[in-house]
């Protein structure tokens, strides 16, 4: 097995010949091209890599067969039941606590670092399994994309020590309501704690939350000071609103780590949030309930989620149609249990969605690139605890982005200038390339890429197809085609069989090289 030093030999050899190749195109019996770009992905491909975290081979075969709408359809509406592989996984790796009630779980802040932050540790072993494994793939990066929106730092107590609860809220309503998303967001213990709602009192009302409700949660950063937006003092009278909401944080009572409304900490006297005035004296959590009503039937709420969701999957600066086609839709919806469902259909049928411009126009960001690239291969998920430890999301957290562990309101960020630097890159080599030369090999982590290719394929064109074919999934450019056979050839003919020892030493190169390709860092 290769040698850190003999990777780091290998890509000075890469550079090297792709210099030469550049500079004399006819060492090959033909001169070689490297300005025709790839061709925009097929819709099956398309949709298969926006709407899951990376294909796997013959997946988008699976798409073409059972018709791009179907298929579609069918991840807009997950069944009950997921795949086998799923269920082993879960099954090995550690998940005692999400069996645990919210009282026990609670009680958890009080244990030593590593038990307190159990139960967040096992929501992202749970969630890495889901994301490689599960049929439902649009589910899980939806389910992605909203502990995002709706983000908090997992790595805190209590917030670590309730976890699996807000990650079964959030996943309960990846598909629903917006507003009772809202809602159920607005009382957990987890929120409630991150934005210190839970301290916010008549005497002192505490911002926190209701800023980030408006700024991130609903109307947005594009609302704030614009014609029918909002402005500072719907914050301000906000925060009246939601004085009381809090959580149950007395070690000696039976519903500790629950939700509780503190009347008497709650601000009783009239407000005025977007021009709607909040009489005196209302029943419990009418005012706060009242904000949450005002903001999801609000139209600026309405364009902010759509623009997000267009982002997500259509581009990053997605045509002024589509952005409000589905916010249209969106607000519509606003009374529908299926509101996000509805408008995710919406933006999946229309034309801006399927247009060839959108395709390859997104970087995958880490996560869904490490994802994506496991899927590829078949990289298994290793989880190893006590003396022979091996903790994989340490490793995958070098890229950039540890899951649930990002500490502003905001989230980690959505545009692909964040990752698109030279440390990032780099980053996402050496997570490939350190498992093909074998780092970790005597834990498991590896990937049988010799084995995987038919024994009759001998010259550098049919093997630098063949990956490409089985890892991209997709027409590359002639840069990208020319460059592998390069790699494959080390200076011989691309059409002469290579020896058998040459071919089984660069295997699992050439599979790691396809998934660093422009076209695979692209979806």
């Amino acid at each position: 097995m290769s040698s850190p030093t003999a990777l780091s030999s290998r890509r000075q050899y890469f550079m090297r010949q792709d210099s030469a190749l550049k500079s004399d195109p006819g060492q090959d019996t033909a001169a070689l091209s490297l300005d025709n770009p790839a061709p925009a992905p097929s819709l099956a491909a398309h949709v298969a890599n926006r709407l899951t975290f990376g294909t796997r081979p013959g997946d988008i075969a699976a798409v073409e067969a059972q018709g791009v709408d179907a298929w579609i359809a069918e991840q807009l509406n997950p069944g009950a039941t997921d795949t086998p592989e799923l269920a082993a996984m879960l099954a090995a790796l550690p998940h005692g606590t999400f069996a645990e009630s919210t009282t026990v779980l609670y009680d958890r802040r009080s244990m030593n670092w590593a038990e307190a932050m159990r139960p967040a540790d096992e929501v992202r072993h749970a969630t890495l399994a889901r994301m490689l494994h599960s049929k439902w793939q649009l589910f899980e990066v939806m389910t992605a994309f909203w502990h995002d929106h709706f983000n908090v730092y997992a790595y805190d107590t209590p917030i670590a020590c309730l976890f699996p609860e807000w990650d079964r809220l959030i996943r309960q309503h990846a598909l629903g309501n917006f507003r009772d998303f809202v809602t159920a967001t607005a009382k957990h213990p987890v929120m409630l704690d991150y934005l210190d709602n839970y301290l916010s009192t008549n005497a002192g009302p505490n911002e926190n939350y209701a800023r980030e409700l408006f700024e991130l949660h609903s109307l947005g950063a594009i609302s704030y000071n614009a014609p029918g937006g909002y402005v500072d003092n719907d914050v301000y009278e906000s925060s009246r609103c939601f004085t009381g909401w809090s959580y149950d944080n007395s070690s000696a009572s039976p519903n500790r780590g629950k939700f509780k409304y503190v009347r008497d900490n709650h601000d009783r006297f009239q407000k005025i949030v977007l021009g709607t005035s909040i009489p005196n004296d209302q029943a419990d959590l009418a005012d706060g309930l009242k904000v949450i009503d005002l903001i999801c039937n609000h139209q600026g709420t309405a364009r902010h989620i759509a623009l997000k969701l267009c982002q997500r999957f259509v581009s990053e600066t997605p045509a002024e149609s589509i952005v409000a086609s589905s916010a249209n839709v969106f607000y519509q919806n606003r009374n529908n249990a299926q509101q996000i469902r509805l408008t995710l259909a919406h933006i999946f049928a229309s034309s801006e969605f399927r247009s060839e411009a959108t395709r390859m126009c997104l970087l995958k960001r880490p996560y869904d690139w490490i994802i994506s690239t496991m899927r590829a291969l078949a990289i298994p998920y290793i989880y190893r605890e006590g003396e022979d430890a091996f903790q994989m999301t340490y490793m995958m957290a070098d890229v950039g982005y540890y899951m649930f562990g990002w500490h502003s309101p905001d989230g980690p960020p959505k545009d692909f200038y964040n990752w698109a630097t030279a440390t990032s890159m780099l980053s996402r080599y050496n997570f490939i390339f350190r498992i093909d030369a074998g780092w970790w090999v005597n834990k498991g982590l590896t990937f049988p890429a010799y084995a995987l290719m038919p024994g009759t394929l001998r010259t550098p064109r049919e093997i630098a197809q063949w990956w490409i074919n089985r890892v991209i999934q997709r027409p590359v450019s002639t840069a990208t085609f020319e460059g592998i056979m390069v790699f494959v050839a080390e200076g011989r003919n691309f059409d002469i069989a290579l020896p058998v020892e040459q071919i089984e030493d660069k295997a699992p190169r050439i599979a790691a090289l396809c998934t660093v390709a422009p076209e695979y860092m692209w979806r």
